[in-house]
């Protein structure tokens, strides 16, 4: 009796393990190690000729304020190198009209190949006060993390990020954010195989189709 029921416990034991929440790895400690970060605009929680000099200066802020530093919203400031161009600047003028104040915000991302990069985004601000999220293609969203990573076109389900919960949010005092890690993208992949076998079944329900209209009954001798 023992040996029939080892293969069942046995795959209870997989799903189980398979079905345990996985930690994820720390990118703030990732930013501060990697020798180079494309697109960084922080570089003092860098600052320091070794990675031991970059993990003491790094020791030496709490968290969150490393979160506020990187990953809060700051005012674009007028004629700067902040303010969005080319298709995220159409996508502010068609949605958005005039804005009243336009926001950087950066999030973190390791790419699937190990590359660290900050992305930056755009948190655009109607005359009334509500917030639009604009990236640098020109997608907009309504500022949920969730919304970003179902719809965004710039990071795929592979790439790790480090962003706060409310990409609208617009500074506020110098209070702490709610920043989560999590993948880039939760947008459903298409596999090969997948779009394969749809074209095989739809062209198979096209040829019992065409025999039935003709009085011959499918798979018939």
């Amino acid at each position: 009796m023992r040996l029939r029921t080892w293969p069942a416990a046995a795959l209870l034991a997989l799903a189980a393990g398979c079905g345990a929440p996985q930690p994820q790895p720390d990118l703030l400690l990732e930013y501060v190690k990697a020798p180079s970060v494309k697109n960084d605009t922080v570089g003092q929680l860098r600052a320091g000729g070794t990675p031991g000099d970059r993990l003491a200066n790094f020791a030496s802020h709490r968290r969150g304020h490393l979160d506020a530093v990187l990953f809060r919203a700051t005012l674009c400031p007028t004629n700067s190198n902040c303010h969005p161009i080319g298709a995220a600047s159409a996508a502010i003028r068609e949605t958005v009209g005039a804005p009243a104040r336009i926001f950087e915000r950066r999030i973190l991302v390791r790419r699937a190949d190990g590359e660290m990069e900050m992305l930056k985004l755009y948190v655009v601000e109607a005359p009334g006060g509500a917030k639009t999220v604009v990236d640098t293609k020109g997608q907009t969203y309504g500022g949920d993390l969730e919304e970003f990573r179902r719809h965004n076109a710039l990071l795929a389900a592979d790439d790790l990020i480090r962003a706060p919960r409310d990409l609208a949010e617009a500074p506020s005092g110098d209070g702490p954010i709610e920043v989560v890690t999590v993948s880039g993208s939760t947008a459903p992949v298409l596999l090969p195989w997948v779009l394969g076998g749809t074209a095989l079944l739809v062209a198979a329900g096209a040829v019992v189709l065409l025999l039935v209209r003709r009085g011959r009954r499918p798979f018939a001798g």
